[in-house]
């Protein structure tokens, strides 16, 4: 055989031992650059993008980080619906609450009322009867308990929830009568403090 068969039937063994090519087999997941095919890269869309960015821009813990005018929207809602809560427990022809009325020039009844009562309620019926009958010379007011200043007038005067408090003309207290039952307990009190008659 001659010298240079002999060398490459050698090499052709010596490449049979070392087993197929690395870099050239189909199974390897990586080219011949040394890149990785098998996972190509993944990029976040751009509605992925969007949703991070609204994300990141929306205000954290709405329920307790609301702006400081809409908490202040919701605190008048509050208030004016308690107003209109109290004004809707008064009957027909609501009563007036300015307490400053008390030595304005005329007698005055004042009755101190409590929505979360009923006897109140009650005493203000009996009293819706009779205002009617003495021609505007007498004032009738109402001093609602849930009120700061009518909570200091009751306390002043030890008036609860149903009680009645007459007053002359001068703002001087007459009277009083806790939870009154008839029109003719009212109409015999208003006779003896104020020397008026039912339509007089």
């Amino acid at each position: 055989m001659a010298r240079g068969d002999s060398h490459g039937i050698r090499g052709a063994k010596n490449a049979e031992s070392r087993g197929p090519c690395i870099t050239c087999s189909d199974k390897d997941p990586r080219n011949r650059d040394g890149l990785d095919t098998a996972s190509p890269p993944t990029f976040a869309s751009d509605e992925d993008m969007v949703g991070h960015t609204r994300t990141t821009d929306e205000p954290s813990g709405r329920a307790g980080g609301w702006p400081r005018w809409r908490r202040r929207l919701l605190h008048l809602v509050a208030w004016a619906a308690l107003g209109g809560f109290i004004w809707s427990q008064l009957p027909d022809g609501a009563y007036p609450t300015d307490l400053s009325r008390i030595g304005a020039g005329r007698p005055a009844v004042v009755l101190a009322h409590d929505s979360n009562f009923a006897s109140g309620m009650a005493v203000m019926e009996l009293l819706n009867t009779i205002r009617n009958d003495y021609g505007g010379q007498v004032e009738f007011l109402v001093a609602h308990l849930g009120m700061a200043d009518a909570r200091e007038f009751a306390s002043r005067h030890a008036a609860r929830d149903g009680t009645v408090l007459l007053f002359a003309a001068d703002g001087r207290p007459v009277s009083v009568l806790h939870q009154p039952q008839s029109t003719a307990e009212l109409r015999q009190a208003l006779a003896a403090a104020f020397g008026l008659q039912a339509g007089s």
